[in-house]
């Protein structure tokens, strides 16, 4: 006896997958935005005066 049919399966995996992936992209770009952040350079940053 089945609780849920196969297209209501594969409904919930591509629906996980999409969340899954916009968390992910979503992370990405805001790791990249660390490196934006005000104020200069990073306090263990390189000094080349």
């Amino acid at each position: 006896m089945e609780i849920l049919g196969k297209e209501a399966m594969k409904t919930i995996k591509r629906a996980l997958m999409g969340v899954l992936a916009s968390c992910g992209l979503l992370s990405a770009h805001a790791a990249l935005a660390v490196g934006d952040s005000p104020g200069g350079p990073a306090v263990n940053a390189p000094r080349y005066t």
